[in-house]
Formats: structure tokens, C-alpha cells, sequence
């Protein structure tokens, strides 16, 4: 049904990418060369999924070459259907969203087809929706996937709630400090052990809450920026990592094309709210001073972008300050390095999670609320729970855990 309805689904796609941050699309129209067989790809991609979609119309579909499992003589998308079926029946999570084509006078071209639209609309075995209008089908596909979403997170927990666990005081510090500028930087001071990118996917996240849609580059830059005194090596490494993890569509010709302007015109094209970059500040970078020139350099040129322009979208710069045990300087050291630098506004550092504020996520998050269950919850799912406080590398599976456990006694 591919080719059938080939012109239908790119704008299916347009409409569930409005949904980035909620969905990620897996279809034919992605699938690269593998040395494997494309059926086999095919019942991968929907085991793998949480929500099937399924559009037929009267076109049987091309026939997949059978397998050792899969040995009846079947079209690709009559073999999905099977497997979100039998997923469905294993009980596993799975919601299985079906659209089919009625127009008065068109007929199937292959029996099996048929047969399969008479199993899919026999008496209470699923529910389904007829249409005629190809071009209220993509709307109608998203409002579907939105109901889904929303009865679903009324009784389960995403596992991306972990990063709401505390950073608290950083968080409302980032709130009072956030201003109106198109460009923003703010500095995380950390432990490597306290996993930072958990505080800026929360950023990210309560972003979205409000309704902004948010573009997250975590970048990476290559020790050489330790060994020069050329600020320019520092600024075409960034401009390279951000270019290397721009979305299609950027519009920049190469990385030496990437700019602050360029950033904001590309956030405008994609109907984006903020662009947040991140880039890691590790101590073992630091053998001498000359990084911190770097640093300094870098925030006073990109800052001066705010005196050109007045604009909504938002350009946010993280520096995440890590130390990295075993390096050639002490924690105190880093610690005292990290206050010299000049980047923007310095959240306070962050610190490590007690078991009190463990307490407190899991009743502000609904998984818990009453302190005693709370505590035997603490007790089985965190090792040595006897411990007052925790590197949050230390909680990241417990959490995860508790999330788990809550969405398994209410599948």
C-alpha cells in the first residue's frame, strides 16, 4: 500500500514532525541498505513501536519473499498487521491505529485484502476508522495519536521523569536569571558522577511544557582546543560539532557557514522556539590557562549578538562544567578554576541527591505519595539505601526502576 497512498504519507510525516518532541516516525521511506532481508526490517520496526499505523485502501501491496518464520505468501503491510496483532495479544503495550479507504465503485485487487478488512471490522475484535478524504486523513491520523497520548500518560510514567529528581535550586536560579536576549549563556558546574545532561534535557522538557519547541544539540570538541592559543580553533571546532548535528534542512552550506544569524533564520524556517547547545568543559582539558582565554573569548564574541537583534527564538548556550575523577588537578582546584571563568550567568554547583529529596520526586510525580511506601520503595530499589545522599549516576537505574514498577502494576 505503499505507492497507493505515497503521496498521503509525506504529509502524514509533516503533520506528526509538528510533533517532534512527543514522536519518532519509522516507515519504508526511511530505511537505508542492510544486508538483510526488508521483512525482517519491517516486523523489527513494529515490534519496536508503541503506536502502529495502518492505512488501507484497495491496493493489495507488493508481496514479501518468505522466510524461515514467516512463510506465508503475504504483502509487507498485511505482515505488520499480523505482527502488531500478535504483540497486541502477547500484552504487550501496543495501540494500533487503523484507517480504511471506502469509495463507491472501487473494488479490492486481491482477495486477501478483502479478507483482511473483514477480519479488521468484524464485531468488537478492534476498532477502526472509514474514510473517503485523503486529505483530512493526516489531521485525523495526529488527533488520534494525541488522544492516545494523553489517555496513556494519565496512568503511566514516561522515563524521562527522572530528570525532574531535584536540581531544584538550579532550576529556579535558571528561571530568575532567563531574560529576553536571543542569545544565552549559562554555566553548569558539576561532577562528572552527577550526570549534568540530565539538568538540561528538565530545561528542555519544561520548555515544551510551556509550549516551545525546543531543537537539544549536545556537542562534543576535540582536545586540541587544550594545545592552541587560537581562539579561532575553538570556534570552528563548535561551529563544526553544531553543523555534524543540525536537522535536515539546516540550510547552511558548511560548517564554516554555521552562524548565530544563520541559527535564528534556520529556527524561524523550522517554526522552532530555542535552539539549546551544550558543550562540556571537562577538567582534563585544563593544563593550563590558555582554555579559559578560550572560553571568555568565545562568550564575548557570540554575546554580542544581542545588540543586533529582537527576536522570540531563543539561541541558549550550556557550558557544562565537569570535574572528571582522575585528572591532573583536585576537585578544589577545579572548583576554584571554574569560578574565574566568564560565561554568562554561573548556576550554583550541583550537588548530590539525598534520599529526602528522592522522597519528595516520587509524591510531586504521583508514583508514590504516601512517606512510609515510599520508604520500602526506597529500600528494594536502591542499593546500600542506608546511604544519606547519592551521585545521581548512582540513582539513575533505581529511578528508572520506579518508574517501571509503577507503570507495571497499572498496564
Amino acid at each position: 500500500m505503499f505507492t497507493e497512498f505515497e503521496e498521503t504519507r509525506k504529509s502524514i510525516y509533516e503533520h506528526i514532525s509538528e510533533r517532534a518532541a512527543l514522536y519518532t516516525l519509522t516507515g519504508m521511506e526511511n530505511y537505508c541498505p542492510e544486508d538483510r532481508r526488508v521483512l525482517d526490517k519491517c516486523v523489527e520496526d513494529v515490534n519496536d513501536t508503541g503506536i502502529y499505523i495502518c492505512i488501507l485502501g484497495y491496493k493489495y501491496g507488493s508481496e514479501a519473499l518468505p522466510t524461515n518464520t514467516h512463510k506465508e505468501k503475504y504483502s509487507f503491510t498485511h505482515w505488520e498487521y499480523i505482527t502488531a496483532k500478535k504483540k497486541k495479544e502477547a500484552g504487550k503495550r501496543i495501540e494500533r491505529l487503523i484507517y480504511i479507504k471506502e469509495t463507491p465503485g472501487m473494488k479490492d485487487d486481491d482477495e486477501r485484502l478483502t479478507a483482511l478488512k473483514q477480519s479488521i471490522k468484524a464485531p468488537q475484535d478492534i476498532m477502526c476508522r472509514i474514510f473517503d478524504d485523503e486529505d483530512k486523513l493526516p489531521e485525523l491520523i495526529l488527533k488520534d495519536m494525541d488522544n492516545y497520548v494523553s489517555r496513556v500518560t494519565a496512568t503511566t510514567k514516561s522515563d524521562e521523569l527522572i530528570v525532574t529528581c531535584n536540581r531544584s535550586v538550579p532550576n529556579l536560579l535558571f528561571e530568575s536569571n532567563f531574560t529576553n536576549d536571543p542569545v544565552q549563556f549559562y554555566l553548569v558546574h558539576c561532577h562528572d558522577r552527577d550526570m549534568p545532561h540530565y539538568f538540561i534535557k528538565r530545561k528542555k522538557l519544561d520548555f515544551e511544557l510551556h509550549e516551545k519547541s525546543t531543537l537539544l544539540l549536545d556537542l562534543h570538541t576535540d582536545r586540541i582546543i587544550e594545545e592552541t592559543e587560537d581562539f579561532t580553533v575553538l570556534d570552528d571546532l563548535l561551529k563544526a560539532s553544531i553543523y555534524g548535528k543540525l536537522p535536515a534542512g539546516h540550510g547552511f552550506a558548511n560548517a564554516k557557514a554555521v552562524s548565530i544569524p544563520g541559527l535564528l533564520r534556520m529556527l524561524e524556517k523550522m517554526n522552532m522556539h530555542y535552539l539549546v547547545i551544550t558543550w562540556r568543559i571537562q577538567s582534563i582539558y585544563w593544563k593550563n590557562d590558555t582554555f579559559l582565554s578560550h572560553i571568555r573569548s568565545f562568550y564575548e564574541n557570540y554575546k554580542s549578538y544581542n545588540e543586533q537583534f529582537r527576536t522570540e527564538r531563543k539561541i541558549i548556550f550550556f557550558g557544562i562544567a565537569k570535574y572528571v575523577d582522575k585528572s591532573k588537578i583536585t576537585e578544589e582546584e577545579f572548583d576554584n578554576r571554574v569560578k574565574a571563568i566568564s560565561y554568562g550567568y554561573h548556576l550554583p554547583k550541583l550537588t548530590k541527591i539525598s534520599v529526602g529529596e528522592i522522597k519528595d520526586w516520587l509524591a510531586e510525580t504521583y508514583i508514590e505519595s504516601n512517606p512510609d511506601d515510599a520508604d520500602k520503595l526506597i529500600s528494594t530499589s536502591i542499593p546500600d539505601a542506608a546511604r544519606t545522599e547519592f551521585y545521581y549516576s548512582e540513582l539513575e537505574g533505581a529511578l528508572k526502576k520506579m518508574i517501571d514498577e509503577f507503570n507495571n502494576q497499572n498496564i
